[in-house]
């Protein structure tokens, strides 16, 4: 089975890097026991489950960002202002459109409803969230990716909006704040089914003829590139599954609402790479693993059996794939996954040392006998 070229490099990344990795996943861990050692479940503002682990967040992190230098710096503020100014400009279309959207900020746990643009050009924390403007709330089945360049983010939207607005099972779309990062994916639309997301592409084609300096080249990895497009994809919706371990061919994992598509890949290439770094079974070699690093001193020493685990890693981010029915070859698509519902609740912070002993305290009594006074 050939292995998409985009994920071959995720994969050979995530090796290269796996002590630092491991290192984080350790410092959010919340204690858990082996089988789930990396991985801590907290819930968000809408009551619904996520990870948190500073290891999956570095692999996403990789996944999502472009890494290109840019040629020409540009003062966070005044890119933040001009997005805003730009936005503005369209706004009194976009209040028009039928059904009016929902406004949102995506928040650390959950959705912030906006009223007014006017609330948004107030806050100070805008760097990097999403702006969600919501049609209606229903299942889909496809995300469409836009990358849209920062000098002309805000003035693209609004006119894609328009355009898109009237299509029938366009869900929502949702656009980022500049200065998060050199993403690849500033715009994002989700769309019920295949023949929305084909109308849908349409309508971006017509406009990017029009504008092509306003789009970026790039696009996250993993998701599937539209021929004749510059920077437009589109990659299928993650189950409503937030995938914890595997057993037995099958997953264990918690209901969730919509997840990110990388993030989720992030999670499946971690889960991979604890359970190749923390297998059930070791030889006695592996056994050596050096907890505080997340290296094995002796497979660092003996090229043979680092490149025995390097072969295992990738063999188990194949299975983990599977399992949560994404092809390798195909890392976009998503299949129906069969799962299991893990048992465990959220974990809170690790418990405190055990209260002392009062002073002059009788030990307690041994389990199987009893003590009698000698004389009543």
């Amino acid at each position: 089975m050939t292995i998409h070229p985009e994920l071959t490099a995720l994969v050979n990344w995530t090796w290269a890097n796996k002590d630092t990795i491991m290192q984080h996943a350790q410092g959010s861990s919340g204690g858990r026991p082996k089988g789930l050692t990396h991985m801590r479940l907290e819930r968000d503002g809408e009551n619904q489950l996520y990870t948190h682990n500073r290891g999956i967040d570095m692999i996403y992190d990789h996944y999502a960002f472009t890494r290109k230098k840019r040629k020409v710096k540009v003062e966070e503020s005044k890119a933040i202002e001009n997005f805003l100014t730009q936005l503005e400009a369209r706004y009194s279309e976009i209040k028009r459109l039928a059904p009016a959207p929902t406004i949102a900020l995506q928040a650390a746990k959950g959705l912030d409803i906006i009223n007014s643009l006017a609330d948004l050009k107030a806050r100070s924390d805008l760097k990097g969230r999403f702006i969600h403007f919501i049609k209606e709330d229903r299942s889909v089945t496809d995300r469409i990716y836009v990358n849209l360049r920062n000098k002309h983010r805000g003035q693209a939207f609004g006119r894609i909006l328009k355009r898109i607005w009237d299509v029938e099972g366009m869900s929502s779309a949702k656009i980022e704040v500049p200065g998060g990062g050199p993403r690849a994916d500033a715009m994002v639309i989700y769309c019920r089914n295949e023949k929305t997301t084909e109308e849908v592409v349409g309508k971006i084609r017509g406009y990017q003829a029009k504008h092509p300096d306003f789009f970026g080249g790039s696009l996250p990895k993993l998701v599937k590139h539209f021929d004749g497009l510059k920077g437009v994809g589109y990659g299928k919706e993650p189950p409503r599954m937030l995938p914890i371990r595997t057993r037995s061919g099958r997953f264990l994992g918690k209901a969730t609402n919509q997840q990110s598509f990388g993030r989720y890949r992030a999670t499946l290439i971690f889960i991979a790479l604890e359970q190749t770094e923390f297998p059930q079974t070791v030889d006695p070699l592996r056994m050596r693993m050096n907890f505080s690093k997340h290296a094995d001193p002796v497979a660092a020493r003996t090229n043979r059996i680092n490149h025995s685990a390097r072969n295992e890693f990738e063999r188990n981010v194949k299975i983990v794939f599977e399992r949560a029915g994404i092809s390798v070859e195909d890392p976009y698509k998503q299949e129906e996954v069969k799962w299991d519902k893990e048992k465990d609740e959220p974990m809170g912070p690790p418990p405190g040392p055990p209260p002392a002993k009062p002073a002059g305290a009788a030990a307690p009594a041994k389990k199987g006998w009893s003590w009698k006074p000698r004389f009543l």
